[in-house]
């Protein structure tokens, strides 16, 4: 598997696979928002049509919320 980046633009720091952003920010991210990434995740891995859009918008509250 290889490593990724987190998702924060100015953030440099290598994250695992599957991970959205590194730890220190995620940290930040407010719990309702993480319960709808880990929400849409699993509504993707059912492969339900519309979750990549709706955990791509989920991810990117995350990251607005952390900035």
């Amino acid at each position: 598997m290889t490593t990724g980046g987190c998702c924060v633009t100015e953030c440099l720091t290598t994250v695992q696979p599957g991970h959205v952003m590194c730890g220190s920010h995620w940290a930040r991210v407010p719990m309702d928002v993480k319960r709808e990434i880990y929400h849409q995740r699993a509504r993707q891995a059912r492969q339900e049509r519309d979750a990549p859009e709706l955990l791509a918008t989920a991810i990117e509250a995350a990251t607005q919320s952390v900035q």
